[in-house]
């Protein structure tokens, strides 16, 4: 089975992410919901993951001392 991204869309941003900046790319975190599905066949399952910097980690970990990584994609900088 051959499958394709039909679909990426933010969770949060109401322009979507094609107008998004951040005012810092290095402290940053977003909900993206992606949409994949066989490239053969209409309809895709969503899968929900939030893309954030370490930076933003820390100042998560600062006020909540235990965070789970799962559905997380941790990227250096917003590009």
């Amino acid at each position: 089975m051959n499958i394709d991204l039909k679909g990426l869309r933010s969770l949060e941003l109401e322009d979507g992410l094609i107008n998004y900046w951040p005012t810092d790319p290095s402290n940053f975190s977003c909900w993206i919901r992606a949409m994949i599905g066989p490239n053969d066949q209409d309809g895709a399952e969503c899968f929900d993951m939030l893309v954030c910097t370490p930076i933003w980690l820390q100042g998560e970990l600062a006020t909540n001392k235990v965070l789970s990584g799962r559905g997380m994609i941790i990227v250096e900088k917003y590009n």
